[in-house]
Order: C-alpha cells, then sequence, then structure tokens
C-alpha cells in the first residue's frame, strides 16, 4: 500500500491554524492523544520536504473529535478553515517565482 504525504510546511500551517483555534495546550493534548508527541514541542519547518504523512492528519481529526466530542471535534475543524486559508495565502509562493 502506498503512503502519501503533505509538505511539512502544510503539516506546520494545520498545527499553527488549530493553536489559533483551540490554544497551544489544546494542540498539545491532541497531538499526544493522536500519538504524535513529537511535533508537540517544534512543529514541522515552513519546507517544501514532503514527510507528514496523510494518515498523521487523520489521527489529529479523529483525536480532536475524541477530545471534544464528534459534534465538538467537527465544530472545532470547521474553526480552523479560516485561520489556515489566511496562512496558506500569506505563505504562497508564485509559481513564476
Amino acid at each position: 500500500m502506498t503512503e502519501y504525504f503533505y509538505p511539512e510546511r502544510m503539516a506546520r500551517i494545520i498545527l499553527l491554524a488549530m493553536e489559533e483555534v483551540i490554544g497551544r495546550e489544546g494542540v498539545h493534548s491532541v497531538l499526544h492523544l493522536s500519538c504524535l508527541a513529537s511535533y508537540a514541542d517544534e512543529y514541522p519547518a515552513a519546507r517544501s520536504d514532503k514527510t507528514f504523512s496523510f494518515k498523521a492528519v487523520t489521527q489529529l481529526q479523529e483525536s480532536l473529535e475524541q477530545f471534544y466530542g464528534p459534534q465538538g471535534g467537527r465544530g472545532q475543524l470547521c474553526e480552523l478553515d479560516v485561520p489556515a486559508s489566511n496562512m496558506v495565502c500569506a505563505n504562497m509562493v508564485p509559481c513564476w517565482a
């Protein structure tokens, strides 16, 4: 089975958006719950290296639902949309650059 990966920059944006919505301690709790505690002290660098697995993103989503309950977790995921979108737009590099 093939495993797919996000760039580290995207993982960083996801975690920073989570921090903006649920706070640093909330992110630490979710990372520990999702067995991704290695990212609790230092988020991935803003690089293009594809090392953050799709599975890790799924684990984060599942942990948010487990931590806040099904409805609360989905609500928190919806709240991540605005800060994540803003960060993506702020960090975009034009294809002609």
